[in-house]
Order: C-alpha cells, then structure tokens, then sequence
C-alpha cells in the first residue's frame, strides 16, 4: 500500500465545513477569451442569445491529477485564480505554486489508496491528467501504457462510480483515437488503445449510470512551459534558439493543434457547465496543419537562419488524422478556439525566447 504524504479530513483540508459551489452565473465561455481570473470569485455575467448556466468554480474542491504536467500546470493555475480549493494527487512529494492547495502522494495503481483519498478529499470535480504519454509503437509499450492509464483510471472512475456518485470526473483523453462511443474503434499506437479503453469506460458508465463523467478528447496541444522536448513545438523552437538543424520525419502527417489557454478554457467550460448531455467532447481548433506546415512557420516567425531536415525514414507506422468535432462543442458549450496557429505560435516563442533569458535553473519534469 502506498503511503499518503499527509491525512486528508474535511477539518484539516477545508476548514470545518465544506463548501459547495458557491455562486451560479450565466456566462458565454469562448475559448482563452473568457479564461481570464475571476480572482475576486466574483460571478461574471456576460448575456447572449443561446447561453447556457454556467457554475462558478470559485470555493468548489477540485481535484487534479497530473498537477505538474504541461495542461496540469496551466489548469491549476486558472483553477486558483477562479477561487477553487485545490487537492494534487502527486506520485512523488514536489512544491507547487499554488497558495493553499493541499498535496497528496498515493499511487494511482493502488485502489485501495485511492478510494481512502478521494473518499477523505470529497472533491466536487476531478481532473484526470495524469498517465503513461509515449507515440512508442512497440509491444511493451502496451503494457506501459495499459499499467499507466487503464488502471490507474479505472480506480479513479470506480471509485467516483461508488463512493463519489455527485462528483463530476473529467477524464483527458486524445485525438489520437477515434470517438469509441459514436464510431468504430480506432488507433494507432499503444498511447491510443489504453485511452480508448478507458473512453469506454468513462462514457458507458455515463451511460448505463448518469455518472457525471466525461471525456475532454484533446487535439495536439502546444504553448508556453512545456517541457518535453520530444513534442514537436518546444523541439523546433528550442532547436533554433540554439543555432541547431531540427530533425524531423516527413513532415506529411496532419494534426488539430490547439493553443494551450483553448484547452484550458474548455476544461473549465466543462467543469462549470450545469447541463452537459454528451459524455465526450472534442477541445481544438477544428482544422488541420500538418508538421511541416507547423515546423516550417516556426522558423518563419524566428527569422532562423538555419533549414529543417525532413526525413521520411522517421515516419512511424499508422498515424492518425482525426480533425475535431468543434460543431458539437460549439453547440454544447458555446465557445470555440479563439487563437490561430500564427498567434499561438508566436506567444510561445515568445515565451521560450524570455525562458532563455532567465538565470539558470533545474527544469521541472514532466509528469505523464
């Protein structure tokens, strides 16, 4: 059994009493448009034909996983400026930014500890994040991958399922497969099949139960602080920062890429929505670009003197090209990406270039 770094009770995590959510507003999100802080909780009211009630997150207890990663970093953070109290399950004891927010070690693979925690925690909302995040298309790799988020999601979700049943989970999920509950099951890597599993999961039990659980199917994901280097944004841009010949595959494969506040700002729609009928949802742009595209117009917005290598013996084998249903999710929480490929390139080499500026320091690791 794992151990938990600390004992979570309602007293010692929240106070005496536990808040639910506190305000109720009627609001239009647009995605990284009305993702700015409500850091006063105050409920921000914005009228237009056709919205929908929206909860304020400001005093929910939220619980995320995955706190350290790339999207876990920049959702905690708008997460505590909204007012949420914030509980992080963390496989290892790290600091956090994040003023109050409680920190707990447990093992997601461990069922046991993580129904006593989430049971302790009695969170109103949990973010799912966290999990194996590999294009390795190798035998192991599904093992790695079903150890790494079929299990420890299934915990989450049984758990939620029997013991948490008002508790909305919002599970992350990728492009990278097909929609398992609308069309037929597809994918191609390891990576893709444990996360088609667990959609299976997430939005059967949706079904079968009126569990409040969804499945936030995410586009290629890019923007300021992430730190895995295999990602193909932060690979180039740091490439030439540093006077280097990026190495890239063909460059022929298409992607839906999605800036980082967009992803955010749909997470939180979907945790903030009072009526939310699909169990899954698409969150990017609704349009493709592909690798070369995207490499090609990051050397063009950093004057790079230096060319690309393209190398089509780096392709892997049954890449996938899935553009996102941006319809439904117009429809359902009436927003949609509001910064372009251009843009949200620019402000992330924006960042990386003021990164670079910065006295040295140990990068912080990605959690999967």
């Amino acid at each position: 059994m794992s151990e938990l770094r600390e004992t979570l009770t309602p007293d010692t995590v929240f106070g005496a009493t536990r808040p639910r959510y506190a305000r109720h507003l009627n609001a239009r999100p647009s995605f990284g448009v009305v993702s700015r802080a409500l850091t006063d909780c105050q409920a921000m009211e914005v009228t237009a034909e056709g919205t929908r009630s929206r909860r304020s997150l400001c005093d929910a207890r939220v619980l995320v996983t995955g706190s350290s990663g790339f999207i876990g970093q920049h959702l905690c953070h708008r997460l505590h400026a909204e007012g949420a109290q914030l509980v992080l399950l963390q496989r290892e004891p790290r600091a956090v930014p994040w003023p109050g927010a409680r920190c707990v070690h447990v093992q997601s693979t461990e069922r046991a500890d993580i129904a006593a925690t989430l049971r302790q925690a009695q969170p109103d909302i949990v973010f799912h994040l966290a999990g194996f995040v590999s294009g390795d298309r190798g035998r192991e790799a599904v093992v790695r991958a079903f150890d790494g988020n079929v299990i420890g999601s299934a915990n989450i979700l049984l758990t939620c399922l029997t013991q948490l049943p008002r508790a909305r989970v919002i599970f992350t999920s990728s492009l990278e497969a097909s929609n398992p509950l609308r069309d037929p099951a597809s994918t191609g890597s390891a990576y893709g099949i444990s996360k088609l599993m667990v959609e299976v999961l997430c939005g059967t039990l949706h079904e079968l139960y009126s569990s409040p659980m969804f499945t936030a199917r995410l586009g290629m994901v890019y923007g300021p602080g992430d730190a895995n280097s295999c990602r193909l944004v932060p690979a180039v841009i740091r490439a030439f920062l540093n006077r280097e010949t990026p190495h890239l595959s063909s460059g022929r494969r298409r992607s839906d890429w999605v800036y980082i506040d967009d992803v955010i700002a749909g997470l939180v729609a979907m945790a903030a929505a009072t009526d939310l009928p699909q169990p899954a949802l698409d969150l990017a742009a609704g349009e493709l670009h592909s690798v070369r595209e995207v490499a090609e117009l990051i050397g063009q917005l950093m004057s790079a003197d230096t060319q690309i290598h393209f190398d089509a013996s780096l392709d892997r084998p049954y890449e996938q090209e899935r553009v996102a249903d941006m319809a439904t999710t117009r429809r359902l929480l009436q927003l949609e990406a509001a910064v372009d490929l251009r843009t949200g390139l620019e402000r992330t080499i924006q960042a990386y270039r003021a990164d670079c500026l910065k006295p040295s320091s140990p990068r912080r690791s990605e959690q999967p």
